[in-house]
């Protein structure tokens, strides 16, 4: 009888006493974890605060850097090497669009913002206080934390197959080459890119790897050369041609730049390789105003533009509109292709 008795009462659920020890209990669970659950908040409400500050900075130096170019007959902006940018500075020609070289020293290179004022962009930027910082970045070494320092002036570098890279015409980026990678395009003018949508132009470095605003990534390894800054959360700020941004996290966001890469490195190189440039024989392809303006490179190119209207034909026609060569590219503006939807290069 007593076990029946027992089996029925509990049958009836939680009494009143139980119900108020489960509150308890629980009350006292939340007051332990509930400021690991605000710092949490705090934490990811400050990542996504800094990272809508660095897409709106690298945004506005990306549009700067477009309406340079149109300003300039398409012509881009000046990308120099660390050497270059200490020569345009020196000769007081500010040729660059950053004339910051970073290091972990005191050298006023990291705040000068009277440097930052002499670059190329900033007439076309409307917000001139911090656009070539991104605000995740506040690494500092310990000499300059020690003079006082705050933070250093830049965290961006520009993709290094866009623009000259030195003062000098007889540069070998005039040619539509890369010095460190000769094979592939150096892109002097815009009408040179064939997907803006898939081309980057800046991006976050990181801080043991930034110097100069030269960003290289070479397509023909594997492995980083300047590596990306993992700044939000394993992921960098990175701007497109086509005037685009986005934070990009990384399989394997790098901690120690010297370091071999890992497999998820690799990767992540081919990923920003694949968006960074292409060999010489790519077309870009615009409208024009009775037909398309088609360019490759490089200007010794001797490749004969075909078009087709239709690619379930074999037949493909030349193009005869006289070449134009010049800015390491060729040029052709077919005027009387109106009609076509397709073109080809080919060699005799």
């Amino acid at each position: 009888m007593k076990l029946s008795l027992r089996h029925a009462r509990s049958n009836r659920g939680f009494t009143r006493i139980d119900a108020g020890a489960i509150l308890a209990v629980c009350s006292l669970l939340l007051l332990l974890v509930w400021p690991v659950l605000a710092s949490n908040q705090i934490a990811s409400n400050q990542i996504a605060s800094t990272g809508i500050s660095c897409l709106g900075n690298i945004g506005q130096l990306t549009r700067a850097w477009q309406l340079y170019a149109a300003d300039n007959n398409e012509e881009l902006v000046g990308n120099f090497r660390f050497q270059e940018t200490g020569q345009t500075i020196s000769a007081g020609t500010f040729l660059n669009w950053t004339h910051n070289n970073m290091d972990w020293s005191t050298n006023p290179s990291n705040t000068n913002r009277t440097l930052m004022a002499r670059s190329r962009l900033f007439p076309y930027l409307q917000n001139t206080n911090s656009p070539f910082k991104c605000p995740a970045d506040q690494f500092l070494s310990s000499i300059q934390r020690n003079a006082g320092w705050t933070s250093r002036l830049r965290s961006y570098s520009m993709n290094g197959f866009l623009g000259p890279n030195a003062a000098a015409t007889n540069d070998v980026s005039y040619r539509g080459e890369n010095w460190m990678v000769p094979g592939y395009r150096q892109f002097i003018k815009t009408s040179a890119i064939p997907s803006p949508a898939r081309t980057y132009v800046l991006i976050d470095e990181h801080q043991e790897s930034i110097n100069d605003g030269y960003f290289i990534t070479d397509p023909t390894r594997i492995s980083w050369v300047d590596v990306p800054g993992p700044f939000h959360n394993g992921g960098s700020g990175i701007s497109f041609a086509d005037g685009h941004a986005e934070i990009h996290v990384w399989l394997s966001p790098v901690v120690d730049p010297f370091r071999p890469p890992t497999a998820g490195q690799r990767t992540d190189q081919l990923w920003l390789a694949e968006r960074t440039t292409v060999r010489h024989n790519v077309m870009a392809v615009r409208k024009a105003a009775s037909g398309a303006k088609v360019v490759w490179s490089p200007s010794t190119s001797n490749h004969r533009l075909q078009s087709n209207t239709d690619l379930e034909t074999t037949e493909w026609t030349a193009v005869t509109d006289a070449p134009v060569k010049g800015y390491g590219q060729v040029e052709v503006t077919t005027a009387n292709e109106a009609s076509a939807k397709y073109f080809r290069l080919v060699t005799p």
